[in-house]
């Protein structure tokens, strides 16, 4: 029902900028909801990484209140992986030397992954043409389906018409 996007990729960010969502689908998320953690980081940093603890992690629950019940399958469909046998959504990052830095990138991830759900949500209900416009897309299919036909036709008797065996 609800189709992937990458996450980064710019027609993507130009999807996400470009589609108007409701305020009603993008929650704001509450401070005591988020579990925040840090431990060492595999990132950059040489041999501070082994020393300050700079990889970020963010869960919170995906039954909390806070989130739209509409956002919560879409979640769950494009980023199930992301979601633990508890039932908890965890994101993380590495990306930078600075733990603050990190906390923020993870915050961001969060906010860009309620954006596209709510952009998927948006977009699946736009598709859904009433009974009206399905019929006539149909017909418009068959429409071009049938002149499709009509051409392949034409073109296989205009080459049948070259071949040498139609003249002796």
């Amino acid at each position: 029902m609800f189709h992937h996007l990458a996450r980064h990729s710019v027609t993507n960010l130009r999807l996400l900028s470009s589609v108007r969502v409701p305020d009603c689908l993008i929650p704001k998320v509450p401070k005591e909801a988020i579990k925040k953690s840090f431990s060492c980081s595999d990132g950059p940093g040489g041999q501070h990484v082994n020393k300050v603890a700079t990889k970020a992690e963010i869960r919170f629950q995906l039954d909390s209140p806070w989130i739209p019940d509409k956002l919560k399958p879409v979640l769950v469909s494009k980023y199930g992986y992301r979601v633990n046998k508890d039932g908890e959504v965890l994101i993380t990052s590495s990306k930078t030397r600075s733990q603050v830095e990190n906390l923020d990138d993870c915050f961001e991830k969060l906010r860009e992954m309620m954006q596209a759900c709510a952009v998927e949500i948006v977009l699946a209900e736009r598709k859904a043409p009433n009974p009206e416009e399905a019929q006539l897309l149909e017909q418009r299919r068959e429409k071009a389906a049938h002149f499709r036909l009509l051409d392949k036709k034409r073109h296989s008797l205009k080459k049948r018409l070259r071949s040498t065996d139609v003249y002796d």
